[in-house]
């Protein structure tokens, strides 16, 4: 059976163009990096929050089965 090989472009990642086919701008304004860092600051906030309630679930219920409480 025949597979056809792949050939790969041999450029930098840089100058490879989107999936999409458009062309994005390699540096952006101030405001819009600001506004992508509070953005990220603001999901890892999020993220700890979640993973704090977790923990706090998960020892919870180790409490439970130590005590053998029934259910």
């Amino acid at each position: 059976m025949f597979t056809q090989q792949l050939s790969f472009a041999e450029r930098p990642l840089d100058q490879l163009r989107p999936s999409s086919g458009r062309s994005y701008p390699r540096s952006r304004t101030p405001d819009t990096s600001k506004a992508s860092r509070m953005a990220l600051k603001k999901i890892a906030l999020v993220i700890s929050e979640l993973l704090d309630t977790e923990f706090a679930y998960l020892d919870s219920l180790r409490e439970i089965t130590e005590v053998g409480c029934p259910l």
